[in-house]
């Protein structure tokens, strides 16, 4: 199921992909595999990130983020912080998108795994331009403020 998900994901199919995702994460559950919980979660939560359903995606990623850490696999820790980072970054919140991303790199850098690296670099990049946008609104807004008030 995952990895047919995966192909529909990569042809932007979402709804197929998370349907076949879904199938896995029952699986998963009905066996009772934690490592495979947090497969599925990651899979799901990067689809709903995809689709701008940034919340759905959150809950899914933190529900599973205790799990990643105590299997103890730094391959799916670092995913799990990049997604974790990547959901906080589109809600707005790029305190804590920036602090997970940062955290998913560094075991992402220590492990040499370089697809999680280039992830977590895109969206730090993303994260540093969104910042700049809302400061520069907010600079607007404020001088606009100021402006109206004076005339």
């Amino acid at each position: 199921g995952g990895n047919l998900g995966i192909t529909y994901e990569e042809r932007k199919q979402y709804d197929k992909a998370l349907e076949n995702y879904k199938k896995s994460l029952e699986y998963n559950n009905k066996i009772n595999n934690d490592l495979g919980r947090v497969i599925c979660n990651n899979s799901i939560g990067q689809v709903y990130l995809k689709q701008g359903k940034s919340s759905k995606a959150l809950s899914l990623i933190n529900e599973v983020l205790p799990k990643a850490e105590k299997i103890g696999d730094k391959f799916y820790i670092a995913l799990t912080y990049i997604n974790l980072g990547w959901a906080y970054s589109e809600l707005g919140n790029h305190q804590l998108g920036e602090e997970y991303l940062m955290k998913g790199k560094d075991i992402a850098d220590e492990n040499d795994h370089k697809q999680f690296l280039s992830m977590a670099y895109m969206h730090l990049s993303n994260l540093k331009n969104n910042k700049a946008t809302t400061r520069k609104h907010w600079l607007t807004s404020a001088l606009l403020k100021k402006f109206r008030k004076n005339t």
